[in-house]
């Protein structure tokens, strides 16, 4: 009997675990960031006073000039070297797992976000994988690590911090990872390409993304104090008012804008008046080794020294 009460309690236990694993539902039909970026375009040029532009103009506007690691980690457009420049790129479920991790450091690589999840119960299929394996790296192949989640219009910001929690407890986290990215962009799919978040007030999309921070802030045990991963041009089309962007003002900036060099050369448009932290500026960066399709590529401005004490060790 006692033997019997084990076998049905050790598969219960297993039974409950592999349910917690199936509550998680795949994202199959969320665009890319390649796609998300031309949002980003398209903002870009109405902003300018040029035409609404439809997808397939807004691909033919933007120069395709890749961003090549190592070397433009290393030289300028002018062929100077660079300073106090450290880049990073991002992936998702739309990155091969083909890539090589290990690689990344020695191109220049100092910092990888992934994709993890969005909405109230969707999973990034690919992030146990990446994040898992960005964590065994080791010693001069080791890069920074960290998460970003994006927020849908279609359901509250609570609910979702409830889930990325969850999902960062079943992956696990550590103290040299960096802070949790709320992605707070364009809310769209392949199959209903319109924004969802048309439908939201400013109020109420400022307040949808003070729910997540705050809660991932006050429950998220081990996790830093998260940053916004956003657009000026989402900002300026969904929320605008002025008194509504102060409210996120104590959270770091992750800027999504184009760079017409993609080489990271300009200076982005302020939001809300700030310098942004973390610039992601191009969509098409290619990687000498390991790897070979385009990636996101995203850029810091100061020593490693100062990237660090902004993103792990103050938080």
């Amino acid at each position: 009997m006692t033997k019997l009460m084990f076998f049905v309690s050790f598969f219960l236990v297993m039974t409950a675990s592999t349910a917690r694993s199936e509550d998680w539902q795949p994202l199959t039909d969320e665009p890319s960031r390649a796609d998300l970026f031309l949002k980003v375009i398209q903002s870009e040029m109405v902003e300018r006073g040029l035409p609404a532009p439809t997808e397939k103009e807004a691909k033919s506007f933007a120069f395709h000039n890749a961003f090549n690691f190592p070397h433009d980690v290393v030289y300028d457009v002018d062929g100077s070297k660079r300073k106090n420049s450290l880049f990073l790129i991002d992936i998702s479920h739309y990155t091969d797992k083909s890539i090589k991790l290990g690689l990344l450091r020695a191109q220049g690589v100092i910092g990888v976000y992934t994709k993890a999840g969005q909405g109230a119960n969707y999973r990034d299929t690919s992030f146990p994988y990446f994040w898992t394996e960005l964590g065994k790296l080791k010693s001069a192949q080791k890069v920074y690590r960290g998460a970003y989640y994006f927020l849908s219009a279609s359901s509250s910001g609570e609910s979702q911090a409830k889930a990325f929690i969850k999902l960062m407890k079943e992956n696990g986290v550590s103290n040299d990872d960096l802070p949790p990215a709320v992605d707070l962009e364009w809310d769209v799919t392949k199959s209903h390409p319109d924004d969802a978040w048309k439908s939201k007030t400013p109020e109420e999309i400022v307040a949808s993304a003070l729910e997540f921070l705050k809660y991932v802030e006050a429950n998220g045990e081990g996790l830093k104090k998260p940053i916004i991963y956003t657009a000026r041009s989402f900002l300026m089309d969904r929320v605008k008012k002025p008194e509504l962007l102060v409210k996120l003002r104590s959270y770091q900036i992750w800027q999504a804008e184009y760079s017409a060099t993609a080489q990271a050369t300009e200076t982005p448009k302020q939001i809300d008046g700030r310098q942004y932290d973390l610039w992601q500026f191009t969509e098409s960066a290619k990687l000498g080794k390991g790897y070979g399709k385009k990636l996101d590529a995203n850029v810091f401005k100061g020593t490693e020294e100062e990237f660090a004490s902004r993103f792990v060790l103050s938080h």
